[in-house]
């Protein structure tokens, strides 16, 4: 079949006009997972919000359809308990 070359186009285009792909920062709990990510510049990281395991997932493969990600930084607790 062949290759629809102006949605290819478009799709590009788009991804060329919302910046560079963005990063999230993952904490993983046992329960919850929050979830932070960085802004178009890559300047500062906002809370995005916090999930159960499962929908934490989900929002991960949304954010990198909409937004695109390109690096994901996992936060690992500095004792054994979790405790910081």
């Amino acid at each position: 079949m062949p290759r629809n070359r102006k949605t290819h186009r478009s799709t590009r285009r788009s991804r060329t006009l919302r910046g560079p792909a963005r990063i999230v920062a993952v904490d993983y709990g046992t329960r919850r997972v929050g979830l932070a990510l960085a802004d178009p510049l890559r300047h500062f990281a906002q809370p995005f919000g916090t999930y159960s395991q499962d929908e934490a997932v989900r929002r991960l493969k949304a954010l990198h359809a909409c937004e695109g990600l390109d690096t994901v930084v996992i936060g690992w607790p500095l004792l054994e308990s979790g405790a910081t």
